[in-house]
């Protein structure tokens, strides 16, 4: 029996991790973009799909240098995102990959905060992605509370593309499900100001 049951372990954590990937398959400027609105030159695209509403932001900038130095630097995250009511923590370097948790203070009445641990790694020079491990993954287990909800099926990229010889433009895309039972009307407008806010702060502590 306990064959069985970590055998079904196993088949769960694999296709939930090709879920994921196959998400970041969906992150690129030849999907189906519809345009929403812009942020202080900040654009917003959300993917022409209902079940699957990928965020997607693009700005343009003249000094990509700073920027994915930035984005990996997980162990300053708490200073370099002004989200209070997300914690971060670097939890471990495996060979080019990075590992990191965050917690979510949920403002909402009667639910539950929300957690992760999500695996990030350059893709080249141009572009990073990063991806939610499953929810039996070793880094996670130390951090399983009952009181706290795990977030597994989520990912994102950030990409630099060379416009001209000084003009690039920076391109981020993201989606987690929030796993959580109010309508998604109620989460749409929060999750993309969120996302925007960090798209903000990258940027803010790149041009420091």
């Amino acid at each position: 029996m306990i064959k069985y049951f970590i055998i079904s372990l196993l088949f769960f954590s694999v296709i939930l991790s090709s879920k994921n990937l196959m998400l970041l398959n969906l992150m690129n400027e030849k999907s189906d973009w519809i345009y929403d609105y812009t942020d202080n030159d900040i654009n917003v695209y959300i993917l022409k799909n209902d079940s699957l509403p990928i965020i997607r932001l693009e700005t343009e900038i003249y000094n990509p240098v700073k920027l994915f130095k930035t984005i990996l630097d997980i162990r300053n995250y708490n200073n370099i995102l002004t989200e209070r009511t997300v914690t971060s923590k670097f939890i471990a370097e495996r060979s080019d990959t990075l590992f990191c948790y965050q917690i979510t203070k949920n403002l909402i009445p009667f639910t539950r905060n929300r957690q992760l641990i999500f695996k990030m790694y350059e893709i080249d020079d141009n572009r990073i992605e990063w991806y939610l491990v499953n929810e039996n993954h070793d880094y996670l287990k130390p951090f399983k509370r009952r009181r706290t909800k795990d977030l597994v099926y989520g990912g994102g990229a950030w990409e630099i593309t060379k416009l001209s010889d000084n003009r690039y433009k920076l391109i981020h895309y993201f989606y987690i499900d929030p796993n959580i039972n109010i309508p998604k009307f109620l989460t749409d407008s929060p999750t993309k100001k969120s996302v925007v806010q960090v798209f903000k702060d990258v940027l803010n502590n790149t041009r420091e």
